[in-house]
C-alpha cells in the first residue's frame, strides 16, 4: 500500500518512454511506480536492480522503445514471470506476433494502439500519388530545361478496395475518399464502417478485384488471410492496378507476386513488408521496375510517438479511476489469432 493508502501501481515500462512521460505520470497518480527496463536489460525499481521474477508489476507499458529493440526479451521475461496483471498497454496496432498469445494469458484487459494510423495512412496516400503522377519524368524534364506537358492519373474517380477496417485501414479509407475515391471496405461482417463507402466479406473479395483501381493491404496475418495475394487474386486485376501491402509480409505469395508483377498484374506494388525482414539483397524486389518498395518504416513518424505516449497516460488514468480502458481488444480474440 502507499502512503494515500491506495495500492501502488507497478508499472513495468522501458527506459527512454520513462523519460518522456515518467513526470507526466506521476502527475496523474501519485501511486504510479515505474519498473523500467534498461537498454542493457536491466530491471530498476527506484535504482536498484531487481531479478526479473521479483519485479512483479501490476500492469505493463509494451511502447515502440521495447517492441522494436533487444530490450523486448527482458521485458517479455519479466512480465511473464510475475503474477497476472490487470492491463498490458501495447504500441503496436497489430497483435499476431504469437509471443502476444503468451503476454494475453497473462493479463485481465490488453490495449492496442491507434496511434500508427495517421502515419501509414498518409505513406499510403504518397506512395499511391507518386506512382499516378509522373515525378520522376518531371524532374528530369527540369533537369534538361525541357518544356514538357505530362500526363498523370488522378486519386479522384479511382475505385479503392482496403482488406481490413480496422484502425488503420480505416483512417487510410478516410484519406482516400478526401480525395474523391470510392472505397470498398473488406471486413468479417459487412456492416457500415468509417472510412468505406460500401462494406463486403472476404467471400466477396475475388468479385470486387477486376474493378478495383487501388489495393491495400491493411488486415491482420492469420490462418485465413497467409498468402491472401497469390496467383489467381493476381489473375483477376485490372492491368492498371495498384497493390499496396503495410500490413503484414506474409499476406502476400512473394513468388506468385513476382511472377504477376512480370506480367503487369498488378502494374505496381508498393511494399513496406516482407516475409524476410530486413529483405535479402539477393531478392528480386529490390530492381524489380514496377515495384516500390520501403524498409518497413510507413509507421516511423514522431506522430506515432506522440500519440502513443498521449494512449498509455489517458489509458493510465483510466486505469487508476477504474474507468473503461480505450482500444481495449477481447482477450479471447488475442487467443484465437
Amino acid at each position: 500500500m502507499s502512503e494515500t493508502g491506495e495500492e501502488i501501481m507497478r508499472v513495468l515500462m522501458g527506459e527512454t518512454a520513462f523519460e518522456r512521460v515518467g513526470e507526466r505520470a506521476k502527475k496523474i497518480t501519485a501511486d504510479f511506480t515505474p519498473l523500467i527496463v534498461t537498454p542493457e536489460g536491466d530491471i530498476l525499481d527506484a535504482g536498484k536492480t531487481l531479478a526479473k521474477g521479483d519485479a512483479k508489476p501490476d500492469a505493463a507499458w509494451l511502447s515502440t522503445d521495447i517492441l522494436m529493440t533487444k530490450s523486448i526479451f527482458p521485458f517479455v521475461e519479466t512480465l511473464l514471470a510475475g503474477e497476472k496483471l490487470k492491463w498490458v498497454q501495447s504500441g503496436a496496432a497489430g497483435f499476431d506476433h504469437p509471443i502476444f498469445k503468451d503476454i494475453a494469458k497473462k493479463t485481465e484487459a490488453f490495449c492496442n494502439s491507434n496511434a500508427h494510423s495517421i502515419p501509414i495512412a498518409e505513406y499510403v496516400m504518397a506512395s499511391v500519388m507518386a506512382e499516378l503522377q509522373p515525378i520522376a519524368e518531371r524532374r528530369a524534364a527540369q533537369a534538361e530545361k525541357k518544356w514538357q506537358r505530362l500526363g498523370f492519373r488522378t486519386v479522384w474517380g479511382t475505385n479503392w478496395l482496403v482488406i481490413g477496417l480496422g484502425n488503420i485501414g480505416s483512417t487510410i479509407g478516410a484519406r482516400a475518399q478526401g480525395f474523391g475515391a470510392h472505397v470498398t471496405g473488406v471486413r468479417r461482417t459487412a456492416k457500415p464502417s468509417p472510412g468505406a463507402d460500401e462494406v463486403i466479406t472476404p467471400a466477396e473479395v475475388n468479385e470486387a478485384l477486376g474493378k478495383t483501381d487501388v489495393i491495400v493491404l491493411a488486415c491482420p496475418l492469420g490462418e485465413t488471410t497467409r498468402h491472401l495475394v497469390n496467383a489467381d487474386f493476381l489473375s483477376r486485376l485490372k492491368e492498371d492496378a495498384i497493390l499496396v501491402n503495410i500490413g503484414r509480409g506474409g499476406l502476400v505469395d512473394e513468388a506468385a507476386l513476382l511472377k504477376g508483377l512480370d506480367e503487369a498484374k498488378p502494374a505496381a506494388a508498393l511494399l513496406d513488408v516482407f516475409e524476410t525482414e530486413p529483405l535479402p539483397a539477393e531478392s528480386a524486389f529490390w530492381a524489380h521496375p514496377r515495384v516500390r518498395l520501403t524498409a518497413h518504416c510507413a509507421a516511423w513518424s514522431p506522430v506515432s510517438e506522440i500519440q502513443n505516449d498521449t494512449l498509455f497516460l489517458d489509458n493510465l488514468a483510466r486505469f487508476a479511476k477504474g474507468e473503461t480502458l480505450q482500444q481495449e481488444v477481447p482477450i479471447a480474440q488475442i487467443l484465437e489469432g
